[in-house]
C-alpha cells in the first residue's frame, strides 16, 4: 500500500507539472495565444505558423464566398 501511495503521488506531481506547463504555453509562453483566446481572432502569420491547413481552408472559403457576391452575368436583351 505504501508503494502504491508513493507511485500515486509521483504521478500526481507529474500531471500537475504538465497542466501548469500547458497553461503557461497557452497563455504567456506563445506570443499571440492569449490575445487569440480573448478576442477569437489571430493574425495571418500566427495562423500560417500554427494552423496552416485551417488557414488554407478559410482563405479558399473566403474566395468562394466573394465570387458568390459578385453579380452574375445576364444575357443582353
Amino acid at each position: 500500500m505504501q508503494i502504491a501511495q508513493v507511485v500515486h503521488s509521483i504521478i500526481a506531481i507529474f500531471f500537475i507539472a504538465l497542466i501548469l506547463g500547458h497553461i503557461y504555453i497557452g497563455t504567456l509562453g506563445m506570443e499571440g495565444a492569449f490575445e487569440a483566446m480573448w478576442t477569437g481572432e489571430v493574425d495571418l502569420n500566427w495562423a500560417k505558423e500554427h494552423h496552416d491547413l485551417w488557414l488554407e481552408d478559410k482563405l479558399a472559403k473566403g474566395r468562394r464566398d466573394r465570387h458568390r457576391e459578385l453579380p452574375s452575368a445576364t444575357p443582353a436583351e
